[in-house]
């Protein structure tokens, strides 16, 4: 069957809503999941798979092991990635809006099959107008990154599989390791930054972008990495930052094409959402079942006139 891609952000608001989940969180959920299934065509599969979980859901087991300026830990416990993706978001943007720069390294169950909104994450960092980094892995061979650029009509996003963490990857979760508490006050300097003379930027932190940028597509074969994603955010409108650092993304998807799975061109996704809100989404008839009976377990909200007997207001 097909269902209108109007319908997908309504059916699984009121998913998150009916599993008690908050007015902001459901509608940030429920945007993962539309972005999930206008990009790469699993939204929906992904909130079916989680739906007999879903109640036992919540943002507030997340847990905040470290932090420092910029940086932080966050143990995400047995939350997916698409519940704890949000509130990871929003701590990393408002680091990088108060310095310029914030990353967070986040644990998550080996068993998320969720992980698949991350990309999600890239995107809306990259709207609210960072440049953004997001790296993924379940601890073993399956492993990604994403990247966001922002853009005039949509971010630029682009995403590449990996078959075991990336060299950026292994990089922060040592830095997390090391204690973030002893680090510097620019943590992923110290984790990128290698003065050799042969790079072709001339600021230490055009530089550290560029070597992230670079080692996010290299595989750690001997990783010793646990389940986790990280998310970096850069804000390119910041003082303390360098005004190429959108260049340096540019730059590097476009020599690294081959090493990207997917690459999400603005024109090219209005195009192809134009073309999905017109002839709608396939969807099995069991998905659909299965999420639409979900989703009718959410009860009306409430008003004045609930206050009253039911049928109020008929017979006066």
């Amino acid at each position: 069957m097909r269902l209108s891609a109007r319908e997908i952000c309504q059916l699984a608001d009121r998913c998150f809503s009916a599993a008690d989940f908050s007015a902001g969180m459901a509608t940030a959920s429920a945007e993962a999941v539309w972005w999930t299934e206008a990009y790469k065509q699993a939204g929906l599969t992904t909130l079916h798979s989680l739906l007999d979980d879903l109640e036992n859901c919540e943002t507030e087991a997340l847990t905040l092991r470290k932090q420092r300026s910029m940086a932080a830990a966050v143990d995400c416990g047995e939350q997916p990635s698409l519940v704890a993706g949000t509130p990871v978001l929003d701590l990393c943007c408002s680091k990088a809006n108060h310095d310029g720069s914030g990353f967070a390294y986040a644990t998550i169950d080996e068993a998320d099959d969720t992980r698949g909104t991350l990309g999600y994450l890239a995107h809306k960092a990259a709207e609210r107008g960072f440049v953004s980094v997001v790296l993924q892995t379940d601890g073993n061979a399956d492993a990604g990154v994403t990247v966001g650029m922002p853009a005039a009509s949509r971010p630029l996003v682009a995403e590449a599989n990996l078959d075991a963490p990336a060299v950026s990857h292994q990089k922060i979760a040592d830095l997390v390791r090391s204690d973030l508490h002893d680090a510097a006050d620019s943590p992923l300097i110290q984790a990128f930054f290698e003065r050799d003379g042969d790079d072709e930027y001339a600021t230490a932190e055009t530089c550290m972008f560029h070597r992230l940028l670079e080692q996010s597509t290299e595989e750690e074969s001997n990783a010793t990495v646990d389940p986790s994603f990280v998310l970096v955010c850069l804000d390119p409108r910041h003082p303390g930052q360098p005004d190429d650092l959108q260049r340096v993304m540019r730059r590097f998807v476009d020599r690294q094409q081959e090493a990207f799975t997917d690459v999400y061109v603005p024109t090219e996704m209005e195009e192809q959402i134009e073309t999905l809100i017109h002839d709608g989404v396939v969807v099995a008839d069991e998905v659909w079942r299965d999420i639409f009976e979900y989703s009718s377990g959410i009860l009306a909200p409430p008003f004045e006139g609930s206050r009253q007997d039911a049928g109020f207001g008929l017979n006066d």
